[in-house]
């Protein structure tokens, strides 16, 4: 079973089709089916496990914003400095009022990337747009997930630089 946490809420998604549900921590004014409603930030949301965990929030009736670099609803490069202030900036103007949690999914793996590319997207991506967003995490007690992987070492990448 892999956590998706929340301060008032676990969303959790299991391996199995189908399984998912949230596990009630505390009310919230925002409420629907008895379940506390939230604002997500999601990297990489377009596609894989990015594009499952959007499909499940929305479903639950979150509002989810998905950052990626093709069909999000923020458009831009996040393995670039630019890129990764743009978005920060965005999530500034339309969550003012804060963010339930930050998912930081995007990543390439080692066959899908150069090590520079490995490195901007998934560190300083996940680094950054979690260190930009923070004031909007604690707004409303908000949680930010990372999810990182061991694909790189399976890949073409120097094993020096891993």
């Amino acid at each position: 079973m892999k956590n998706f946490v929340k301060s008032k809420t676990f969303l959790y998604i299991s391996e199995k089709e189908g399984h998912t549900g949230d596990i009630e921590r505390g009310q919230s004014p925002r409420t629907k089916g008895g379940f506390s409603m939230g604002v997500y930030a999601i990297t990489g949301g377009s596609s894989g496990i990015g594009a499952r965990t959007v499909e499940i929030l929305k479903a639950k009736g979150h509002k989810v914003i998905n950052i990626d670099l093709k069909n999000g609803d923020i458009c831009v490069n996040l393995a670039s400095k630019e890129g990764r202030k743009e978005a920060i900036g965005k999530l500034h103007e339309l969550c003012p009022d804060g963010l339930d949690a930050m998912i930081c999914n995007a990543g390439v793996s080692g066959d899908n990337g150069t090590i520079p590319l490995i490195i901007s997207l998934n560190y300083f991506g996940a680094i950054s747009m979690a260190n930009g967003v923070y004031d909007l995490l604690q707004k409303k007690g908000g949680s930010c997930v990372v999810t990182s992987s061991n694909s790189i070492a399976q890949g073409g990448a120097r094993m020096d630089v891993v």
